[in-house]
């Protein structure tokens, strides 16, 4: 906003004090140069990477600009009618003309100039079709990915992921029906001492 509004007072008080002081618009020029070299070092070498912000154009700022152009064709004409004895001479009817013939005259001029040389070259409107055309063509193939994505959906392929190895079981093992030796001892010993027991009463 800053660097358009200061071209915008800057380009205003060459275009609408032009008869006053003729030599602004060369100084303007020095000044530009200057200040473009200025911000480029600037930029690349003092600065970071300013961040990329996309814009079609300039607008509103054009149409600012558009209207000093036109608004200095005006000021300039009274102002050489003030300062111009022999126009100081004339009477009011004559003096109205002959401004308004003046300012038609120059907004004719300056219509017939922005027709004849475009805002945009002509090589940088091919590579600006070049890219639309590239971009509809990338819209088409996505919206075409997008129409066979539902009929993907239904037909899934089997899975190729790799089952996970099974880990060793930790049960310890079913036991026989034979029993030890120490277990079948000692059920030995239990009955002789159930035997020994019953003898005496009998």
């Amino acid at each position: 906003f800053y660097e358009y509004n200061e071209m915008a007072m800057q380009f205003g008080f060459i275009t609408m004090f032009a008869l006053a002081f003729p030599p602004a618009a060369l100084l303007a020029l020095g000044n530009n140069i200057f200040e473009f070299a200025s911000d480029a070092h600037k930029v690349l070498r003092s600065t970071r990477r300013v961040r990329y912000e996309g814009a079609v154009g300039i607008k509103p700022w054009d149409s600012i600009f558009r209207f000093l152009q036109l608004f200095g064709v005006v000021t300039n004409v009274l102002l050489f009618l003030l300062v111009d004895a022999d126009a100081r001479a004339l009477d009011a009817r004559t003096g109205a003309l002959g401004v308004f013939a003046v300012v038609v005259s120059a907004w004719a001029l300056i219509f017939v100039i922005s027709r004849l040389i475009p805002d945009v070259p002509a090589q940088v409107l091919k590579e600006i079709k070049k890219e639309r055309w590239v971009a509809a063509e990338l819209r088409k193939v996505l919206e075409q990915r997008k129409a066979a994505a539902p009929e993907r959906e239904h037909v899934r392929p089997p899975s190729t992921r790799p089952k996970a190895p099974r880990m060793p079981s930790r049960r310890k093992p079913a036991r026989s029906g034979h029993s030890s030796p120490s277990r079948s001892a000692g059920a030995a010993g239990a009955a002789e001492v159930q035997a020994a027991a019953r003898s005496p009463q009998q």
